[in-house]
């Protein structure tokens, strides 16, 4: 299977794009955890408590930011649904 199209152009395929973003996020996150096992050792914590307090965050932040998106979903669907009249 050949990537380039016409004019010698590379082709536009979404699958590449859901892969590089895995990739991003995977690699982000796995930088920031090794940030936080420097620190943790600077500080003088065990991986241990940064594991735990890893995990307490990150159920913490899915369960607010779970709320935003909810919100303004049921906002733009309540919204959608008025009826409106035509500017006169």
């Amino acid at each position: 299977m050949s990537l380039k199209g016409k004019a010698g152009m590379l082709k536009f395929d979404p699958r590449l794009v859901k892969v590089l973003a895995v990739v991003c996020v995977s690699t982000a996150v796995a930088g920031e955890l090794l940030q936080n096992f420097k620190v943790g050792y600077i500080l003088g914590g065990t991986p241990r408590s940064i594991e735990i307090v890893g995990l307490i965050a990150a159920v913490v932040a899915s369960c607010v930011m779970y709320f935003p998106p909810l919100w303004l979903h049921f906002g733009n669907i309540h919204k959608r649904h008025r009826e409106r009249t035509a500017p006169k």
